[in-house]
């Protein structure tokens, strides 16, 4: 990314000093669904893109239209093409569905396939997706953490690729890891909360369980160093850096459940790594806390048997 000076980097980059400084849950509103059009690149896009000549602005216009007349928010938001993937300028990918239109002017798009929530003529989108906002025009922050980020995780996302085939290929097996997923990495214009750039969302693939998927997980204050992490994630693999603390919503939840969600999983860290007494004796010996019934009356056993 052209334009910065050296000068700028402690108050625009990743060392600058309102980083942490907020608590994150419960920073992202409510929509429903998501779509994106990919378009341009993001050192091109406006201040505003909804003012952009062409799809853009006729896009936006009629998906606010359309929200505002269901109730049901949708984001739109403008990306870039990742090559690696096969995208096109003009395509339209839709969250959570996972689809991919293309040769589709707005109209259509909007008062038949999303007003009607038609999404058959769409094709699958399988990889999971990461967006990482890059819009400098917006946001000189995002102008310089976005491109530094996009690199770092296109770059763990090849590696994530490369160490998945040489595993399978060792394993000789025919079945395939549900893991082996690719990894689209994509800039794209404003999402909120420029402040606590590095911001990004991740749509995991639906190749993965239902408990692996990420429905649309907004990120604040991420780093080139979180680049692993967030691949792991993306992939559905499970990763000793939890990144509840820099969680700032997710597409359908709400702020408030998602503040109440966000402290009950730092309580559930907490107690994986410091356990209380009693959840540390039933961890001993193999009991499932989730079911306490069984627990004590295997406890009980055991000690009328050591009598």
């Amino acid at each position: 990314m052209s334009g910065f000076k050296a000068d700028d980097i402690e108050d625009l980059g990743f060392d600058r000093k309102e980083m942490y400084s907020e608590n994150l849950s419960g920073g992202v509103a409510l929509y429903h669904r998501h779509v994106f059009l990919i378009w341009g690149t993001a050192e091109s896009w406006p201040s505003k893109v909804e003012l952009m000549a062409g799809p853009s602005s006729d896009l936006s216009r009629a998906i606010g239209v359309l929200s505002k007349r269901t109730g049901l928010i949708t984001k739109f938001t403008l990306c870039e093409a990742d090559p690696s993937i096969g995208d096109q300028e003009g395509d339209l990918l839709v969250y959570p569905e996972r689809k991919r239109f293309r040769g589709v002017d707005a109209d259509e798009f909007v008062n038949n396939i999303l007003a009607n929530a038609e999404f058959g003529s769409g094709t699958d989108v399988h990889t999971s997706d990461i967006f990482v906002c890059a819009h400098a025009k917006r946001d000189m922050r995002c102008g310089k953490c976005g491109p530094e980020l996009v690199d770092a995780i296109r770059t763990c996302a090849s590696d994530h690729r490369t160490r998945t085939a040489i595993q399978n290929a060792s394993k000789n097996s025919t079945q395939p890891d549900r893991h082996d997923v690719g990894v689209a990495v994509r800039g794209c214009s404003h999402v909120g909360g420029h402040k606590y750039a590095g911001n990004l969302i991740v749509y995991g693939s639906d190749k993965l369980s239902v408990e692996e998927q990420k429905e649309g997980d907004w990120y604040g204050y991420i780093c080139p160093k979180d680049a692993s992490t967030i691949v792991q994630r993306a992939v559905g693999l499970e990763t000793n850096e939890p990144l509840v603390k820099l969680w700032r919503g997710r597409l359908g939840m709400g702020k408030q459940p998602h503040k109440l969600m966000v402290e009950q999983k730092i309580a559930e860290y907490a107690e994986a790594r410091n356990p209380s007494p009693k959840r540390h004796f039933m961890n001993m010996f193999g009991f499932n806390a989730a079911a306490p019934a069984a627990a004590a009356l295997a406890v009980a056993a055991l000690v009328a048997a050591m009598r």
